[in-house]
């Protein structure tokens, strides 16, 4: 019979307390609560860089260790044009939009974004200016169709993207428009119009829209409700555990995505749940300070993850979900 060491590389050690960091695979005796132990990768939320300008409502894509923030609102509901990229350890100014807006929707990298919609500073209402970013200057492009603050952004690239739905202060319209690279078309609407904010994610043929604000600003507003794109229609699917309105979606894919904050009638909430294609589960680990009105990083996997600033208070922090090793204990049944 194979010995643990021969497979793994490692003794089976005696140890009065666990590792830290543990290595994945590796297996130890704790004497302490003399139980059999071993480490895994498990996912969890961590403090990252702050941002250099607190805000609520930002727009977000990228990565973990690269990511843009756009726009939001400031204190004093004071809207912002500030743009900030992340290298995965701190934020740098960038750039300023050339129109100052809250609630937009963006999607692309650090060096190829698209942000598209949100509110105006008064008297300006909802927009559907459009504008792009090629990592040194923006550029005013096509407008969106219908003007709204709060579509839920979908693309990973700035030449392909999907605004959702939207709305908010107005009838959530649900209609969905595609960029082509040059100009906006509209396409089917959601089943369920509402706005998303930041609860959308995956591609342009294979979206998703979670969750949402059904009819602001009525009692039991909030949305559960899950839908899945295909590139024409939209399908409901299994809705996801927790009711809740302004949370934030991030996954690269349709079967892999991330939900995270958000507030329900009762108040902020900092749940997470995961997504893998056919039903939620909620996740072992919650941000650590509860928030809605996010930004995030849209394009990044469902193991990887940025939270950045919110509401309420406008924040600056930032926690970052990502993989890191966990000890569990041996069971035998």
């Amino acid at each position: 019979m194979a010995e643990y060491k021969t497979i793994k590389g490692f003794k089976t050690q005696s140890l009065a307390s666990d590792p830290s960091p543990g290595i994945e695979g590796q297996l130890w005796y704790n004497t302490a609560s003399n139980v059999l132990k071993y480490t895994i990768q498990a996912t969890a939320w961590a403090a990252a860089g702050a941002l250099n300008t607190a805000r609520a409502y930002t727009a977000g894509c990228g990565t973990t260790t690269a990511a843009l923030a756009a726009g939001g609102n400031t204190p004093g509901n004071v809207r912002s044009d500030t743009a900030e990229t992340y290298d995965g350890t701190s934020w740098t100014a960038v750039t300023s939009l050339g129109s100052a807006r809250y609630a937009p929707g963006v999607v692309g990298s650090t060096t190829a974004a698209i942000i598209f919609g949100g509110r105006l500073a008064p008297p300006g209402g909802s927009t559907g200016q459009t504008e792009t970013y090629n990592g040194s200057a923006w550029t005013e492009v096509a407008d969106l169709n219908l003007a709204r603050m709060s579509p839920g952004p979908i693309g990973q690239v700035n030449t392909a993207a999907l605004a959702v739905s939207g709305g908010y202060g107005d009838p959530p319209q649900g209609q969905t428009e595609t960029w082509n690279g040059t100009s906006w078309a509209a396409g089917n609407s959601l089943n369920t119009p509402r706005t998303l904010a930041r609860a959308a994610a995956g591609t342009t043929t294979a979206g998703i829209a979670v969750s949402g604000d059904t009819n602001p600003p009525a009692t039991g507003r909030t949305s559960k409700v899950t839908e899945e794109y295909n590139g024409t229609t939209w399908s409901n699917v299994n809705d996801c555990l927790n009711i809740r309105y302004e949370a934030a979606c991030t996954g690269a894919v349709q079967t892999a995505a991330l939900l995270f904050g958000g507030a329900t009638p009762g108040g902020v909430v900092p749940q997470t749940e995961v997504y893998d294609g056919t039903s939620w589960a909620n996740t072992s680990s919650s941000l650590a300070t509860a928030r809605r009105a996010v930004g995030n990083n849209s394009g990044a996997a469902s193991t990887a993850a940025l939270c950045i600033g919110g509401n309420p208070g406008y924040l600056a922090n930032v926690e970052e979900y990502s993989l890191a090793p966990a000890s569990k204990t041996v069971t035998v049944s």
